[in-house]
């Protein structure tokens, strides 16, 4: 019981119960606090959700776990990828949280080699189990992997593992941690972070639906219909500030032979391993190759001369005859044929654009076959 003095000299009691509610209140502040912390972070999230584009699952990756890490003050949080070759989650991102901000450099390339197959650590536990893991104090649970605090020599003492799921599949574990001196996660944490799961995973769903539909089930690269939209976008784009852009039409060589003499599955397969060439020709999230139909493919290069388009065609060739000269590889030759237009000079319309093409890629059959060609 304690003593209070009060004016007039008079003596206040305060009881147990009223120094019990006090400090009930200062709890339900705190957790009002953390409370608000965490939903404003969440609609940041919903925000930025909003934002993405279909070609930016990396962005939403890193993302994630950064709002993550902010909305529960964790001290670290990982992002773990299933690798399927291996069948080993591995850690793709890791940052942490440190004097109250967190700092924007992943440590993952200092985690190279860290891996864990399905039920190994917390994080294969829930992935193997997909189940939210929450543990309070990682020495008294042997199942956690010591391994991470080594490396970065920072000692965890509570960890959350959550899984995230598409489709009802596992696509990645999130693995938050907290140091030595810490609170331990609890409720309200867990429920915080699985709205942020379960905004991201509605998103990786939507954004999985969307690559399905703008996708050639065969080859794997966009479909025409995609690429038409996105062709008809750079045309008014470089109208607009005045700039250039190529587009590249190809097609195999004597295909409907490949297909009569081997059988349309090695024709498949032709088709699968050029489109493989043509993104390993191209640069990430600028080009956009695209199959057209039958044996025919499209690129679209932005602000592409056409001598640099010519040069993307040479090595496309070169690629495809190296293919075709690998020792290992027992799949049938082919070769292509390709025509270059470039805007303006060779038209300004997706129509004229796509005819000057047309008429380059049948000079090069003309001129023999396995080579490339343009207009002008």
């Amino acid at each position: 019981m304690s003593i209070k003095r009060v004016s007039k000299g008079r003596i206040k009691r305060t009881t147990g119960k009223s120094v019990r509610s006090s400090y009930e209140l200062t709890k339900m502040r705190r957790q009002l606090k953390r409370k608000n912390r965490g939903f404003s972070i969440i609609r940041n999230l919903a925000d930025f959700l909003h934002t993405l584009e279909p070609n930016q699952n990396e962005i939403l990756d890193v993302m994630m776990i950064r709002f993550a890490i902010e909305a529960v003050s964790a001290d670290r949080g990982s992002l773990l990828v299933m690798d399927k070759s291996k069948n080993k989650l591995y850690y793709k991102y890791t940052f942490t949280y440190k004097d109250g901000r967190l700092d924007l450099a992943s440590h993952s390339s200092k985690l190279i080699g860290v891996e864990y197959a399905p039920g190994e650590s917390l994080a294969g536990v829930s992935y193997e189990g997909k189940e939210i893991l929450v543990v309070k104090d990682v020495e008294k649970d042997e199942r956690y992997s010591t391994k991470v605090d080594r490396i970065l020599r920072a000692r965890a003492r509570s960890v959350i593992c959550i899984p995230l799921m598409v489709q009802e599949e596992v696509v990645n574990v999130i693995e938050l941690a907290r140091y030595d001196g810490g609170r331990p996660f609890d409720h309200d944490d867990i429920e915080t972070l699985k709205i942020i799961t379960n905004f991201t995973a509605t998103t990786m769903d939507r954004l999985t639906l969307f690559v399905w539909a703008i996708t050639d089930s065969l080859t794997k690269i966009s479909n025409i219909h995609y690429f038409m939209k996105i062709f008809e976008s750079e045309v008014k784009r470089s109208k607009r500030y005045n700039t250039n852009f190529s587009l590249i039409l190809l097609d195999i060589d004597n295909f409907k032979d490949v297909n009569d003499t081997h059988g349309h599955q090695e024709g498949d397969h032709a088709l699968s391993r050029l489109s493989r060439i043509l993104v390993s020709c191209t640069r990430d999230d600028i080009d956009l190759p695209a199959r057209y139909g039958g044996d025919e493919f499209v690129i679209l290069l932005p602000s592409t001369t056409k001598t640099d388009a010519k040069y993307v065609a040479q090595k496309i060739l070169q690629e495809v005859n190296a293919e075709n000269q690998k020792p290992e590889n027992s799949a049938i030759p082919f070769t292509v044929s390709i025509g270059i237009s470039t805007f303006p000079e060779d038209g300004d319309t997706s129509t004229t654009l796509f005819e000057s093409a047309d008429k380059a890629l049948y000079k090069s059959k003309n001129a023999g076959k396995n080579t490339y060609s343009t207009l002008t």
